[in-house]
């Protein structure tokens, strides 16, 4: 399409692969999100005192996520391929209901540069889909539930054996790796029998019981999701393989029914919030590397725009599509649920281009993707 011309690299396809290509991670972690932003709630340790220490030395903010308290598979969705949610209709699931054709992604454009693209993820093949989109989006290989030691923590597969299987996915292999990483183990719910063991207790003057059992379990899985975060930091910084590896939430935790909990703490008082919106779909983020000196940057953008900035971040090569999407977050830097977008300041015609070319390549004959595939079947024939 014309729109992306100003954004084509005439070397697309044939220049030559950077030396330093560093392992490229993404974890998506199960409801991780940071509870001490409930300001009236306090709890007797940092339930993410890992992820906190990050923040102070590596790039990390805030992502907009499209969903809350569920619906994991539609965040995977936006920041694999860059597409949003917003331009689909509400209440669908993208990998179960669109992917039914070949769909850029992460995987397939670090896959044309010499990547080994894997899934790793705690779920069935067949959950939302996933063996189905994983494919649509050009992954190699895709470690499922059915691979893995069934190593649990309360009723799900336990972080650390995720943590276990991308470093082992990472070690097999000799030239840089893609791995893409989902979570469970903090999934809902969060009730007093999930955890055998307790560390973290939560107070707090307009808690209810049932408020406190919701934090404190709920603590507990982002204390495991921490520790899984340092696993992989540590681990990294001890092989000779430049790493990149970005830790994000996929959306806020469901704790209690019409936000009970988010209230109580006095965190909302409701959906009628003026930045409700800001408040609900903020996940966390950190990105850490083990190539380049720590540098502290804030990052706020909308999930779509990730992956445009891990490819930037690694110094590895995107496409004009991704480039379009760099473009756009300076304008648009986030894209929240349509009718958030008048508070928002964001206009209908600012975002026509964009959803045009979504619509071309979920529905129309992907002529976004035509100069691409043209340059790389003429780069493989030479």
């Amino acid at each position: 399409m014309q729109v992306l011309a100003r954004y084509a690299d005439p070397d697309e396809g044939t220049a030559a692969v950077p030396e330093t290509r560093p392992n490229v991670i993404l974890v998506l972690s199960e409801s991780f999100w940071d509870p001490t932003r409930l300001e009236g709630v306090t709890f007797s340790r940092d339930p993410i005192p890992f992820f906190h220490s990050l923040q102070e030395r590596y790039p990390s903010g805030w992502l907009v996520s499209p969903e809350f308290a569920g619906s994991t598979a539609n965040v995977e969705f936006e920041v694999l391929t860059g597409l949003s949610m917003q331009f689909l209709p509400d209440g669908v699931l993208a990998y179960t209901q669109y992917m039914d054709r070949p769909i850029e992604s992460l995987a397939s454009i670090l896959a044309r540069q010499g990547y080994q693209t894997t899934v790793v993820s705690p779920w069935s093949r067949d959950f939302y889909n996933s063996d189905g989109a994983y494919k649509a989006m050009g992954f190699q290989t895709f470690i499922s539930s059915e691979m893995m030691r069934q190593d649990f923590s309360g009723p799900y597969i336990a972080d650390r054996e995720v943590a276990r299987n991308i470093i082992e996915a990472t070690a097999r292999t000799d030239g840089p790796d893609f791995v893409f990483a989902n979570t469970a183990e903090n999934h809902y719910a969060y009730t007093r029998d999930k955890f055998d063991e307790y560390t973290i207790r939560v107070t707090g003057t307009g808690l209810s019981e049932l408020g406190v059992e919701l934090l404190e379990t709920y603590a507990e899985g982002c204390l495991h999701a921490d520790q899984m975060l340092k696993t992989l930091v540590e681990y990294y910084s001890q092989v000779d393989e430049p790493t990149l590896l970005v830790f994000f939430g996929d959306h806020l935790p469901l704790l209690g029914k019409n936000y009970q909990i988010y209230k109580e703490s006095g965190y909302i008082s409701g959906p009628e919030d003026l930045d409700f919106a800001r408040k609900m779909y903020e996940v966390p983020v950190v990105v850490w590397y083990n190539y380049m000196p720590p540098k502290p940057e804030p990052i706020y953008m909308g999930a779509n725009y990730l992956g445009p900035y891990v490819l930037r971040t690694a110094g590895v090569s995107g496409t004009p599509f991704t480039r379009y999407l760099e473009d756009m977050k300076n304008r648009v830097p986030a894209i929240p649920a349509r009718r958030y977008w008048p508070d928002w300041g964001i206009h209908t015609w600012e975002l026509a281009e964009y959803k045009a070319l979504q619509h071309d390549i979920l529905f129309g004959e992907q002529f976004v993707y035509r100069p691409l595939r043209e340059q790389t079947a003429a780069a493989a024939a030479q």
